[in-house]
């Protein structure tokens, strides 16, 4: 009978829990396995509540298809065992003796972590948080330490690095950005400052090794020295153009190389010894190079130029926002606040764009007539 139910014994429970421990499957992760033979009348509750013995009978075909599944499965070595403080020390010390964290180990031994095992995994080992610990991910981590000879320690070669921290242009400070994220486990910013600034005449091998390999990655002259010869020409266009840096940039924000701003060049013109990124100085230098000379484009705004503006605007009789609104044809850049800029009593505007002074003469005569 499909239906048909058999009493349920402790004998019957032992066993199914013998299983579960055997193997180490759960009532879902059976049902998962043998999904295409399960019982579709058969879930995780009802295996949880016969192998908890929380009923007096069970379904016959449900019985026979749990207790055939587990019987068909092999042993689970994987097995919980206890983290005990000689384990946690002897992990400890394997750390220390070679100086491998968590996460460098992992990558080390890519090829044979166990699947679940995570870095933070063993940082709870290391830290005593848990009082059990998979058989595998322990058997791994002695393995592992075991087969990992002593951390070498070695003199810093001062002069290598100076080579390349004169090609590259790139002190501590300036490299710090790069470093971040990358740093071996056990060492931070801190261990590589003394290293660059002499604090210390020895460093773990793998520090100074990444130390050059980052440095390596960088192009000759990434950082500069701006230079008095690079100062008097940015100067020269400046006065040149009649445009300061921070105008230079102004509308440029989708070609302007990234980081670069208005204000470490200014501080790089008050210290010629100051580095900055060599792209920064030739995006500045072309971008002024490629600008006409301020008196090609502006006319000094005088006394004289004011007055015959201001008379002839009033021989046309007009208010002068009428005349401004009228008009459709006035050039980029020329409106009545621009042109109230050149008559104010602090701070007028320094030139006047030869082109609207030409537009504005003609166009007031006309008006006048």
């Amino acid at each position: 009978m499909d239906d048909q139910r058999i009493e349920l014994t402790q004998d019957i429970v032992d066993e199914i829990r013998q299983h579960k421990k055997r193997t180490q499957v759960g009532s879902t992760k059976l049902l998962k396995i043998f999904l295409d033979d399960a019982p579709q009348s058969l879930n995780r509750s009802i295996i949880e509540h016969v192998s908890r013995f929380k009923k007096k009978t069970v379904r016959k075909k449900h019985l026979d298809f749990i207790l055939t599944s587990y019987r068909s499965l092999p042993d689970n070595n994987d097995v919980m065992i206890e983290l005990t403080p000689e384990l946690v020390k002897e992990i400890k010390y394997h750390r220390e003796r070679t100086g491998i964290g968590s996460t460098r180990l992992l990558n080390i031994f890519s090829d044979d972590v166990p699947k679940d095992l995570k870095y933070y995994m063993i940082d709870n080992i290391l830290e005593f948080k848990q009082k059990t610990v998979r058989k595998t991910h322990l058997s791994f981590l002695q393995n592992s330490y075991h087969s990992l000879p002593e951390n070498e320690v070695v003199t810093i070669n001062q002069d290598e690095l100076a080579q390349q921290i004169n090609r590259t242009g790139l002190g501590i400070n300036a490299l710090e950005k790069h470093l971040q994220g990358k740093m071996p486990d056990d060492a931070t910013i801190h261990t590589f400052k003394n290293i660059v600034n002499r604090q210390v005449k020895t460093a773990k091998k793998h520090h100074i090794d990444f130390l050059l390999s980052v440095y390596k990655s960088f192009p000759d002259n990434y950082r500069c020295m701006i230079g008095d010869k690079t100062i008097d020409e940015i100067k020269s266009h400046i006065q040149r153009t009649g445009l300061g840096v921070q105008a230079l940039l102004k509308g440029k924000r989708h070609r302007i190389p990234k980081g670069l701003t208005a204000a470490k060049i200014q501080a790089a013109l008050l210290n010629s010894a100051r580095r900055v990124k060599r792209e920064y100085i030739e995006f500045i230098l072309n971008e002024y190079r490629t600008l006409p000379d301020w008196s090609d484009i502006y006319m000094e705004n005088t006394a004289h130029i004011r007055n015959e503006l201001k008379s002839l605007v009033n021989a046309t009789g007009l208010p002068l926002a009428r005349i401004f609104k009228s008009r459709d044809d006035l050039p980029d850049g020329l409106t009545i606040i621009s042109y109230a800029s050149w008559f104010k009593k602090t701070n007028p505007a320094r030139g006047i764009k030869r082109e609207h002074y030409t537009y504005l003469i003609n166009l007031f005569k006309s008006l006048a007539e």
